[in-house]
């Protein structure tokens, strides 16, 4: 497996670079994203033999092998692009990326840079993945001030990392135990390892809508049963009732 080194385009995108045989190669799905090309495979098995190869390249999820394109198949892949993009990214590559690869010896790289470069797709990664606005205010600002460092604008906060959507399955469920706690009968079933409830007397309780949303949430639960007809322990008759494992 190769040292991988990644540079970052337009403050948002990764592009993993890799030294082999005394050249820089590109992995070729990032370049592909960036280029906005569908067909991955397509576009890659179409480059020469000599302008694509394989390489062990370490994610998240292990080391995986992936195709990488030398620069003059990176270079087609930019000339067969009629995006906006494929321009800007060119000259990005040229003035910027290779320059300083060919300078230093390839790895030979300033650590500095090698530094700010993985120091800001650590915090993008992490911008991605947080929710609360105060820390994605904060890690924005780290961003903003490691990619000043490496001369490049940041885009704004937004355009990176979009606001993540409110967890609507951990809020029923925290509404519902707030229920409970309160001492709101709402739960149907006699036996204790299980949560048989009707939603459509939450909707009197609950702030937040029954929505066809929260209902194919309730579903995809991994605690969801059914949606069968019980015997009530409110009641005493038969119910129709959503039922989870407690």
């Amino acid at each position: 497996m190769n040292d991988v080194t990644p540079f970052v385009f337009d403050g948002i995108s990764v592009v993993r670079t890799v030294w082999q045989d005394a050249e820089p190669w590109f992995v070729g799905a990032d370049v592909c994203r960036i280029l906005e090309i569908k067909d991955q495979k397509q576009a890659l098995g179409r480059l020469e033999e000599d302008e694509r190869g394989g390489c062990g390249i370490p994610t998240p999820g292990g080391v995986q092998e992936m195709i990488i394109v030398s620069e003059p198949g990176l270079y087609r892949l930019i000339f067969r692009s009629n995006k906006p993009v494929a321009e800007r990214f060119k000259r990005w590559l040229a003035h910027e990326v290779i320059p300083t690869i060919r300078k230093t010896g390839g790895y030979g790289l300033r650590r500095l840079d090698i530094a700010g470069h993985r120091h800001a797709v650590f915090l993008m990664e992490r911008l991605k993945k947080e929710s609360c606005p105060t820390v994605r205010d904060s890690l924005h600002r780290l961003l903003a001030q490691t990619m000043g460092a490496l001369g490049q604008d940041t885009p704004p906060l937004e355009a990176i990392a979009p606001p993540r959507p409110p967890d609507i399955l951990a809020a029923f469920w925290r509404e519902v135990a707030e229920l409970q706690e309160k001492g709101i009968a709402i739960n149907h079933a006699y036996a204790d390892d299980l949560l048989s409830i009707r939603l459509v007397e939450l909707r009197r309780h609950l702030i937040r809508p029954i929505t066809g949303e929260l209902r194919r949430a309730l579903k995809a639960d991994p605690r969801f049963v059914a949606n069968k007809t019980v015997n009530s322990a409110i009641t005493g008759g038969a119910v129709k009732c959503w039922v989870f494992a407690r």
